[in-house]
């Protein structure tokens, strides 16, 4: 489920207009355009990935929220 949680927010993390393509597309999760893009601008490379690590934190910790809210629920049910 994480995974697929991973892929749904990568493609979660918005372009800002007038960024280039390939910033977008790593964005976007396309590895090939990261690679290219650390190769080209490793300073905004590293701005994107701290943009999606902070993303997944922000996922990580409404997921353990969410389980929570579901264990709470079981427990009310008994």
């Amino acid at each position: 489920m994480l995974s697929t949680l991973l892929v749904v927010l990568l493609t979660q993390v918005p372009c800002t207009p007038g960024e280039m393509s390939v910033v977008c597309n790593c964005k976007q999760g396309m590895v090939n355009a990261c690679v290219a893009l650390a190769g080209d601008d490793a300073r905004k490379a590293a701005e994107v990935l701290d943009e999606v690590v902070g993303a997944l934190e922000a996922l990580e910790a409404l997921e353990q929220a969410s389980q929570m809210a579901r264990e709470g629920d079981k427990d009310k049910k008994k």
